[in-house]
């Protein structure tokens, strides 16, 4: 302690025994520490910020004062254009018209999700003078989560582009800026300013936060609280029209408010950073340079980066704005501009302190003082100031308190307090949850999150959201996640779980739920978590991820050249050092999973290894993988045959058949991409009542989400039927009888006919124990269920088949064959499935009726080209996009002759089958492929017709192409899925060929062909690839130039 702190102690312990002795009646918590003077200096002299700002205009109004002034003037500008204020106003005018006529008033809230560009400001600034509130919503959020915004906002209205707008659900009517439709119909409204509608207590905008209730909340800002703001950092940062600021925050982060409103109603220019740019500090800063930027604000994480590249010394940035989490680094004192350190909670309009860091500066930076208007407390439990130097939580309030949470009032009143220091009638203060302590000089030092919130690079997360969802599967059983900052400056999220499951599923279950950086780094599966003497999780006796993840016996350092390359790689690959990673550690436990897997292949191309990712999953640990390197056999070996009862399809006894072929279905996989087809094809081709089997804690709202997703035009219609022909059954496959009890599992056993059986694990790649619980696990107690009074029609998958036999004869896979001494067991998926109709095959012998319907590859719907929700997953979409992102095709990575099954079709195909009685016969095993293959060098072809030209590698020019790709760090994600491919084999091995005369004369009875594949349907997969943001334009190297 230095001399003054220790004199403040004194000073505060003698007035601690003075309060003692005259108020013994007391408790010790009532006791007063600081003096007068000093609650004083803390609650009214540093909170003298009083400063005068416009009262009565709304934002929108000081941006037309701009326009009218200075109509020339340069106001946005992004990679592809920039906009004038005159233009900017014009078209936000015409949108705002638009939107008056749709119905929008003040408080009316618009949606807007869209990627960050010059129309993104004009759907804003739309929004904002047709007198409405937006709602902003980042584009690459999950689905789930976007569709929970529009709900709990009640959207009706949502300004989009194209390709941002495939989530949207039907009924909300969407304005897509970039449609040449909707040009056209906004080109017919006034250019002119509409009259202003909103007053300064009406709301600007809508943002999300995290919530602890697992699902987001909306904090409401009115535009008075916005214009204090906005005024404050005009003032603070000096902005003139000379200015040039930058925007490269997402959208949903509420710093975005920051990096527009300041700035554009101050006359000066916007720059939008592309996406490509804003993640990579080298070519951010080029770009900053480049552009001549003034004010640029970036998340803490980046910023401590770029203080410490080179800079030149005649730069035109003056000052980096930076928030977000707690800044660790003080500026070295060459930098050519000054560091603002900010900090301020969405529900406080941003920014509630700010201050330059100085380069002398020693410790963690401080976060600074109050800025214009804003009160700040720092006070103990009892909501009293605490001492200088001493934690606290920190209460704000002021002119910048927001108005609270939508549709949350019991949050809000929690929150948003009276302000007992405040001399103004009504004044609120928001309580934080952040711990922090007041230095000497009137600056707060930011210490830690009170409750479990945190932020981490520089989004905000409330830990309970995360271990709600974890907590809706059934098999966890408890779930905490913390913040692991177990090397300095390197916070990551761990969740501890106790419970059934791998690392893999929970990621991939959180990935579809939450977005990426709410999803842990690493999965820790404990017998029970460890509890403080008063039953509370003792997170601080969670064990550390090294003591987890070190799971060998003893450390043994890489011992030869491969070993100590894999060593390298996967230090890379991981983020940990290369001293952290062990000879007998599993890949797994450091914190690997499947795409982690995919980019250390590619990074060990350069090396020529022949490794898989099979390899990985069966291995694990670098001295297993270095030994099939240096040491292992690519000779195909034959499958286990010792459990096989069935070499082909047994005959079936068909003697009890006399029911109804449909009748009620019990739907299995309805949310799935071939299970929500089928779903539409029984509503919209037949009259039965389908039942669908869906686990989750909210199963009707998924089934909703699914619908939405993939049926635009119908939710309405199939959203009706949710009440007259679906019935959703809340159960789970993988539990005896459902989960459902004896009374439900008992009223499902009487009222179902047939069973179509479509749920799967379909990952090629993961921990066999999980796709055989998941895949025949589950048919198993399906076929308990089906006994001999219902038909059970079960998806398989065509890869049963295997893609070679052990010997020189070529083999024709026909719907009578079964095991043919395919290799089966190098996937572990098509294992499951193989494994999952031998027990299929069995329950027939014993007198079950089944069909088998072994599914081709499912491509894009032929109807419009959409594809699956996880369009990322699929590897043949991989495929298919790295032909147009580079131009190229080889029958390296995709065959010669190509199957395009679309999904739409295949669901047609199995309804039409099951509809006439097709599996009735002694023929129950269906090969639902499309027959109409296509050759590569036609697919070529037909891709050239729709505007793309692809060069045809042989082996050597790709092999060549895949080495530069694997050594540039700018496009190793590109080849990565790539990576998925089986084992190089040597010895005799012959193709399987796949037949389906069988299949396609009971399709032709049933009045089903296959679709031809065609340049029509080339350019719908190519258009849905491009709108669903998967594959940009920009990204294109194949998209033919027409000058």
């Amino acid at each position: 302690f230095d001399a003054s702190t220790i004199e403040r102690m004194a000073v505060h312990f003698e007035r601690w025994l003075h309060e003692v002795a005259e108020h013994p009646e007391r408790s010790i918590g009532q006791m007063q520490l600081i003096s007068e003077a000093e609650t004083k200096q803390q609650l009214e002299i540093w909170n003298r910020t009083e400063t005068a700002y416009p009262r009565d205009p709304v934002i929108q109004e000081l941006f037309e004062e701009q326009a009218a002034a200075q109509p020339e003037a340069v106001a946005v500008v992004d990679e592809d254009r920039q906009l004038t204020y005159g233009e900017l106003n014009a078209r936000a005018n015409q949108l705002a018209h638009y939107l008056r006529k749709k119905g929008v008033k003040p408080e009316t809230l618009v949606g807007i999700c869209m990627e960050r560009s010059a129309d993104l400001i004009v759907g804003i600034l739309g929004i904002l003078k047709a007198g409405g509130a937006y709602v902003p919503m980042d584009p690459s959020y999950p689905q789930q989560r976007l569709t929970y915004m529009t709900h709990d906002a009640g959207i009706e209205l949502m300004v989009t582009q194209r390709e941002t707008s495939g989530w949207v659900p039907e009924p909300i009517t969407r304005i897509c800026l970039d449609s040449a439709a909707d040009q056209e119909m906004l080109s017919q409204e006034s250019d002119r300013n509409p009259s202003i509608a909103t007053t300064p207590h009406n709301m600007a905008y809508l943002i999300y936060t995290s919530g602890t209730t697992g699902n987001p909340k909306g904090v409401m800002v009115e535009h008075h609280t916005l214009i204090n703001m906005v005024f404050w950092h005009q003032q603070f940062y000096q902005v003139t029209e000379q200015d040039r600021a930058s925007q490269i925050a997402s959208i949903a982060f509420d710093a975005a408010v920051a990096e527009i409103w300041p700035y554009l109603s101050r006359g000066a220019s916007l720059h939008v950073c592309k996406e490509s740019v804003r993640t990579d500090p080298e070519a951010l800063q080029n770009w900053v340079v480049e552009q001549q930027i003034t004010i640029s604000f970036m998340p803490t994480q980046m910023a401590e980066i770029m203080i410490h590249l080179p800079w030149p010394s005649h730069t035109s940035l003056r000052c980096l704005l930076t928030a977000g989490d707690m800044l660790r680094q003080s500026p070295p004192a060459s930098l050519p501009f000054a560091l603002i350190n900010n900090y301020g909670p969405t529900e406080c309009t941003v920014i509630a302190t700010a201050t330059e860091v100085s380069p002398l500066q020693e410790g963690i930076p401080p976060i600074g003082g109050p800025i214009a208007n804003t009160k700040l407390y720092v006070l103990d439990p009892h909501q009293q100031p605490v001492p200088i130097g001493v934690a606290g939580e920190l209460y704000i309030g002021g002119a910048g308190v927001t108005r609270g949470y939508l549709n949350r009032p019991e949050l809000t009143e929690e929150r948003f307090l009276p302000d007992p220091f405040s001399g103004e009638s009504g004044a609120r203060m928001y309580r934080t949850g952040d711990a922090v302590k007041y230095q000497p000089d009137g600056n707060l030092i930011y210490v830690s999150r009170i409750d479990d919130q945190v932020k981490i690079r520089g989004f905000r997360i409330e830990l309970g959201e995360i271990e709600m969802v974890l907590s809706q599967l059934p098999a966890i059983k408890q779930a905490v996640v913390i913040v692991r900052e177990d090397r300095p400056g390197e916070k990551q999220l761990a969740a501890y779980l106790v419970g059934e499951g791998s690392a893999q599923e929970w990621r991939t279950y959180l990935s579809e739920r939450l977005p990426s950086y709410m999803v842990p780094t690493y999965f820790v599966q404990l017998d029970s978590l460890p509890l403080t003497p008063n039953g509370k999780i003792d997170t601080k006796s969670l064990p550390k991820i090294d003591s987890v993840l070190q799971t060998s016996a003893s450390y043994i350092a890489p011992r030869h050249a491969t070993e100590r390359k894999l060593v390298q790689i996967w230090s890379s690959v991981l983020g940990m050092k290369e001293t952290s990673i062990g000879v007998h550690d599993s890949f797994f436990d450091l914190g690997g999973h499947s795409m982690k897997i995919m980019e250390a292949l590619a990074k060990g191309l350069t090396e020529g290894w022949h490794v898989t990712v099979k390899d990985y999953y069966d291995l694990q640990t670098i001295q297993k993988i270095a030994q099939k390197i240096d040491h292992g056999s690519k000779k195909y070996l034959h499958s286990d045959t010792s459990r096989l009862q069935f070499l082909k399809p047994p005959k079936k006894d068909i003697a009890h058949a006399t029911y109804d072929p449909i009748g009620n279905v019990l739907l299995t996989g309805v949310t799935g991409y071939l299970g929500i087809h089928l779903l539409a094809e029984l509503l919209d081709g037949t009259n039965s009542r389908v039942y669908c089997l869906i686990r989750g804690s909210d199963p009707r709202n998924r089934l909703l989400e699914q619908i939405s997703f993939y049926f635009h035009d119908k939710f309405e219609k199939y959203k009706v039927m949710l009440s007259s022909r679906v019935v959703i059954v809340k159960g789970d496959l993988s539990e005896k009888q459902f989960g459902l009890s004896d009374a439900e599992y008992a009223q499902l056993d009487s009222t179902i006919n047939s069973v179509i059986h479509s749920a799967a694990l379909t990952k090629h790649f993961g921990n066999y124990a999980d796709f055989e619980k998941a895949n025949v696990t589950t048919l198993e107690e399906l076929i308990s269920f089906v006994g001999r009074n219902k038909r059970l029609h079960y998806m398989s998958t065509m890869s049963v088949s295997g893609h070679i036999t052990f010997g020189e004869e070529q083999h024709v896979f026909t719907e009578n064959d079964f095991y043919v001494q395919q290799n089966y067991e190098d996937n572990v998926y098509v294992k499951s499935k193989f494994w999952a109709e031998h027990a299929l095959f069995q329950a027939i012998s014993n007198g079950v009726d089944a069909a088998i319907y072994r599914v081709g590859n499912l491509t894009n719907r032929h109807s419009d080209g959409q594809h699956q929700h996880n369009i990322a997953d699929n590897a043949f979409m991989s495929r298919f996009k790295f032909m147009l992102q580079h131009g190229v095709a080889s029958n390296q990575f995709i065959s010669n002759d190509i199957e395009f099954t679309p999904v739409d079709a295949c669901s047609r195909a199995v309804v039409a089958l099951i509809k006439a009685d097709a599996s009735a016969g002694e023929n129950y095993v269906f090969h639902l492929y499309n027959h109409h293959k296509v050759g590569l060098g036609e697919v070529v072809q037909l891709l050239y017709k729709s505007g793309h030209a692809i060069e045809l590698l042989d082996g050597a020019a790709f092999q060549d192409l895949m080495l530069r790709l694997s050594q540039d760090d700018k496009h190793i994600h590109d080849i990565q899925m790539l990576m998925a491919a089986g084992e190089q084999l040597e010895g005799d091995y012959a193709i399987v060929k796949h037949d389906s005369l069988q299949t396609q004369i009971a399709l032709s009875k049933a009045g089903f062909y296959w679709p031809k594949i065609d340049a029509l349907y080339m350019q719908k997969i190519v258009t849905y690839l491009q709108n669903s943001g998967y594959l940009p334009v920009n990204e294109m190297r194949s998209l033919i130039q027409h000058v």
